[in-house]
């Protein structure tokens, strides 16, 4: 039975196995003489990454879907998708709950992969953050982590499933 991390590094060669690793092709996606057409790539992973280290959650927000089945299922939570985030307003929620648990998070060394069909793309990444503990303590966590990304027809955010090994945090007296 696969559990914690071993989800996390099982899912990513899946991913790599069926995605296409090229980092700078834009991909086109919609059906012969359809108008409407997704357009994903390396740039826009880039993009939002670089948001998210920015804890810029209007940065982010713009490159999520407004439509009402917008999700985002955070790494952890008590149920099987950890804690689920669905609606923008809710999604905006849930990015604001990260930065406050964890107000010095950065993601770094990523690395990105598109899907062919350009419906899917990855993010592979180092979290980095520390927790304040109710002591006064900091808990830091370091452990690689992917985001799973699923686009809409205009290209936006439709799911983000966030996947985290499980790392045990090193405490740290608080020196502020």
């Amino acid at each position: 039975m696969l559990i914690g991390g071993r989800v996390a590094t099982l899912l990513l060669l899946v991913f790599l196995t069926i995605f296409n690793t090229s980092q700078s092709e834009t991909i086109e996606v919609g059906s012969t003489g359809s108008s409407s057409k997704r357009r994903a790539s390396v740039e826009t992973l880039k993009a939002f990454s670089e948001a998210w280290n920015r804890h810029d959650i209007q940065g982010l927000m713009s490159f999520m879907s407004h439509k009402n089945d917008v999700q985002f299922h955070a790494v952890a939570g008590e149920d099987m998708m950890g804690t689920s985030y669905v609606g923008y307003e809710e999604i905006k929620r849930g990015f604001r709950l990260t930065f406050e648990t964890f107000p010095d998070a950065q993601w770094l060394y990523p690395i990105y992969f598109i899907s062919e069909d350009g419906k899917q793309g990855v993010t592979e990444s180092t979290f980095v953050g520390s927790k304040l503990n109710n002591d006064g303590t900091r808990t830091r966590f370091e452990a690689r982590m992917v985001d799973i990304l699923t686009f809409d027809r205009d290209g936006k955010i439709l799911v983000k499933n966030a996947y985290r090994k499980n790392t045990i945090g090193k405490s740290m007296t608080l020196t502020e």
